[in-house]
């Protein structure tokens, strides 16, 4: 079915709209703070800041993720509230992330990192 194929443009297979492309990561915190920042981007809860020597961090969890499931509960139809309270509810946190795809963003280098720590 055509809305089959639209699902699958990149190939993946889909289950519960998580694809096998997906970041998997399980983050207990008992170790620290989760070092985090979110927001609510076109209908799409994504990561964008993370803290060095937080637990998200320590994860791999990369600025400019999206939510896709936190514990199996759907985060791609979720409001940035709705993901947060998912966040401190569960641990282990059981995340489901998306990296962005490559035609979505520009290659960005970490040059805006370096420009915050020279400001004076």
């Amino acid at each position: 079915s055509k809305k089959e194929d639209e699902a699958n443009s990149f190939g993946s297979s889909v289950s519960n709209g998580v694809l096998d492309t997906d970041f998997r990561t399980t983050i207990r915190k008992t170790g620290g703070k989760l070092g985090l920042s979110l927001n609510e981007i076109k209908g799409k809860v994504f990561v964008t800041k993370v803290v060095s020597g937080g637990l998200a961090a320590a994860a791999k969890v990369k600025v400019g993720m999206h939510f896709v499931q936190v514990n199996g509960s759907d985060c791609l139809n979720n409001s940035k509230e709705g993901v947060t309270e998912l966040l401190k509810k569960h641990d282990p946190l059981e995340l489901v992330l998306r990296a962005p795809s490559k035609s979505q963003t520009p290659a960005r280098s970490d040059s805006t990192a370096t420009k915050e720590v020279k400001k004076e």
